[in-house]
């Protein structure tokens, strides 16, 4: 029992189709590079709760500050978990971008006035899974984040909106690692948006993992994006 308690982390993942913003905890496996494979609550129903990533997802998480301490919020898909996904939709609705998964839940909303910075990373899952997204930071209380793929389906229709109204195009079609980049505002284009830096292993997995994969890699917003962000906080 210990061993499987070290071997988890309390993760948040939101809740969609809620009248108000709501984020749920979960226990979640670690995996790599900031990433989680989600597990369910011991009550998860998903005909009362619609999980923005439901329990089996590969995810990435970001720490933010809440009013009871740090938390890792998911953020977005990774992609590869040994099984076949379906595929998001991504729909431009006049000055607005909407996100929908492949059952066709409304994942996200968002109006353009309010995304106060775009940008793209990669991750290593490809060629099979899904490892080209789009990030768009959105001004709240806490500016917080939106993703989807690149190959979510109606994805060129959104790239044509964002070069558009942003000016931005994606650079990292080619990409076979984890690498980010900010597209939008122009005064931090091409600055990292993610950065790593090297932790001691928690546990006996992590330890073990060092052996075959080397340190530990923790994410994190870079400083800059952090700054610029936590202009937008109130």
């Amino acid at each position: 029992m210990e061993r499987s308690q070290a071997a988890t982390s309390t993760i948040y993942i939101r809740l969609l189709e809620e009248a108000v913003t709501c984020i749920r905890p979960t226990e979640a496996e670690p995996l790599n590079h900031g990433t989680y494979r989600v597990l369910p609550t011991a009550d998860y129903d998903p005909t009362d709760e619609v999980w923005e990533f439901a329990p089996g997802s590969v995810v990435h998480c970001e720490s933010f500050d809440g009013s009871q301490g740090r938390y890792l919020l998911a953020v977005a898909a990774v992609g590869s978990d040994g099984k076949k996904k379906g595929r998001a939709t991504i729909s431009v609705l006049e000055d607005a971008l909407e996100c929908r998964d492949d059952s066709g839940h409304l994942l996200w909303h968002i109006k353009s006035a309010s995304v106060v910075l775009v940008a793209e990373y990669t991750t290593n899952e490809g060629p099979f899974g899904v490892d080209w997204f789009l990030m768009f930071a959105v001004a709240n209380k806490n500016p917080w984040f939106l993703s989807c793929s690149v190959n979510s389906v109606g994805a060129e229709k959104a790239l044509e909106f964002l070069q558009v109204r942003f000016g931005v195009t994606p650079r990292l079609a080619n990409s076979t690692e984890w690498v980010s980049a900010v597209l939008w505002p122009k005064m931090l284009a091409g600055a990292p948006l993610i950065e790593f830096s090297q932790r001691e292993p928690h546990n006996w997995r992590e330890r073990l993992r060092t052996w075959y994969d080397g340190p530990v890699k923790e994410p994190h917003l870079s400083v800059a994006i952090g700054e610029y962000l936590r202009r937008w906080s109130n």
